[in-house]
C-alpha cells in the first residue's frame, strides 16, 4: 500500500479473512489462525524462491543446471 496499490492489499486481506473464517468454522479458531500463518509462510517461500530463480536465470543469465545444480541429477 506504500506504493499506491491499496486494491492489492484489500484483496490479500479479503483472502486471509475468508481463509480464517472457513478454517475456523471447519476446524476451530486455533486452526484458523494457524492456517493463516501457514499460508503466509507458504506465500513467502514461493515468492522468495521465484525471485531467486528469476534473478539467477534472467538477470545473471545462467542456465538452469548451472543456477541450481542441486536440482539436477547426473
Amino acid at each position: 500500500s506504500v506504493l499506491g496499490y491499496q486494491l492489492l492489499l484489500c484483496l490479500y486481506l479479503f483472502y486471509f479473512c475468508i481463509l480464517f473464517i472457513h478454517s475456523s468454522i471447519t476446524n476451530g479458531v486455533r486452526v484458523g489462525l494457524r492456517s493463516v500463518l501457514a499460508t503466509l509462510l507458504q506465500f513467502y517461500g514461493y515468492g522468495t524462491g521465484f525471485l531467486r530463480s528469476w534473478w539467477k536465470i534472467k538477470i545473471l543469465k545462467k542456465n538452469e543446471t548451472e543456477a541450481f545444480p542441486e536440482l539436477f541429477f547426473k
